[in-house]
């Protein structure tokens, strides 16, 4: 059993501009009129380009760079911070790399405490079994109010 494959054609200099315009995050009808083709019927083109098996062979191979260039300049990043905690010349750069080995993976996160003053003055006028009573409505289900209810002052009763 043999699988044909579709031959390729080498991309023109603007089928390569789509492509990493593409790559780029671009919509594609607008990196259509931006690698040179007309904006009449760039919807159109642009849909014809992408179901272009060279373009989408191109496509997937600018996204293979992409996602390695992203992997291998983390890794030399974090290659060359861990050299220089170990063997810096002064105690201020190791702590730096230090630091910063850190903030990569989100060691030193900020914590923010916020305290929430309530007003209670108007809850005293409810004894306690009143006040218990609404608590447990308010967990329960919600309680439905209409503008016409509003209007006519009525109240809703558990």
């Amino acid at each position: 059993m043999t699988t044909q494959t579709t031959p390729t054609r080498p991309l023109n200099a603007r089928q390569k501009e789509f492509c990493r315009l593409v790559i780029a995050g671009l919509p594609a009808a607008k990196a259509y009129r931006d690698s040179g083709y007309s904006p009449v019927g760039d919807n159109a083109g642009a849909s014809r380009l992408l179901a272009n098996v060279s373009i989408q062979l191109e496509i997937a191979r600018l996204q293979a760079i992409t996602v390695k260039a992203g992997v291998e300049i983390r890794s030399i990043v974090m290659d060359g911070l861990l050299d220089l905690a170990d063997s810096a010349d002064t105690d201020s750069a190791r702590i730096r790399a230090l630091e910063l080995l850190g903030k990569t993976e989100r060691m030193f996160v900020e914590v923010q405490e916020t305290q929430v003053a309530h007003e209670v003055s108007e809850l005293k006028e409810y004894s306690m079994d009143e006040l218990r009573i609404m608590l447990a409505a308010a967990n329960s289900e919600p309680i439905v109010t209409t503008a016409k209810m509003i209007e006519s002052g009525d109240t809703v009763s558990s």
